[in-house]
């Protein structure tokens, strides 16, 4: 049996209820000795007190932000691992994210993830339209997001997407490769399609929810909001 005990702290902007800083730090208590193990190594790690969380936030304007997270052994006085990410996002299906993080070893990795419409390359803005119906028909939006391992110096995992509006259906083509294997190097590649009928039903594979879990920031093209969010949404 465990107990995990954290303290966060928050500071919220005052006309709109929005979080400016968040910092938080955690630790878990373990009453009984590990049983279950995943492998050899993990094994050893048979304390009582685990290592010490921190996770942190800013936003800086309503476009950037930034956080940061830490994992601490406080016996061996060393981060376990760390990683520190900005995010930029100037309006709605709009986002650049960026994070380096480093692991015990020495193992660090370098992500970027984005969803921008590619009509914006010629000057085409879109419409301002309700949130959850997209920017009009006959758009464009590229999206993705790339591993990169700056120890070994080569891409582990890749995402590319692209999907088309044409206000009564939805278009998506998502090409996606991973890293399954190290010595030799071996990339396992996929490719999806979907065509969704607005309000209607998804043929295809599953584009949309590969979107969703693997592109941080990802604002789906179609998502109704059914109730208006209170500016006090974000108090705990």
């Amino acid at each position: 049996s465990t107990i995990t005990a954290g303290l966060t702290s928050r500071l919220y902007d005052a006309t709109d209820g929005a979080e400016l800083a968040r910092l938080t730090v955690a630790q878990r208590h373990r009453f009984t000795p590990r049983r279950v193990f995943l492998n050899a190594l993990d094994s050893k790690d048979n304390q009582s007190m685990s290592n010490i969380l921190l996770d942190g936030a800013i936003r800086w304007n309503p476009h950037w932000s930034a956080e940061t997270s830490l994992d601490y052994d406080q016996r061996t006085n060393k981060a376990v691992s760390a990683r520190l990410g900005v995010r930029y996002a100037p309006r709605p299906y709009r986002v650049v994210t960026a994070n380096i993080s480093r692991q015990t070893g020495g193992n660090e990795q370098l992500d970027v993830g984005w969803q921008w419409p590619l009509n914006d390359l010629w000057g085409d803005k879109g419409k301002t339209l309700p949130a959850g119906q997209g920017e009009g028909a006959g758009r464009w939006y590229m999206l993705g997001r790339v591993y990169y391992s700056l120890t070994n110096r080569r891409v582990t995992e890749a995402l590319a997407g692209l999907e088309y509006d044409s206000c009564c259906w939805i278009a998506r083509v998502a090409v996606r490769s991973q890293q399954t294997q190290t010595l030799p190097v071996r990339m396992n590649h996929s490719v999806m399609l979907q065509l969704e009928f607005n309000g209607l039903a998804r043929i295809g594979t599953g584009a949309l929810q590969l979107f969703r879990d693997n592109v941080p920031g990802y604002t789906p093209l179609r998502e109704a909001q059914l109730t208006q969010p209170s500016r006090f949404g974000r108090y705990d």
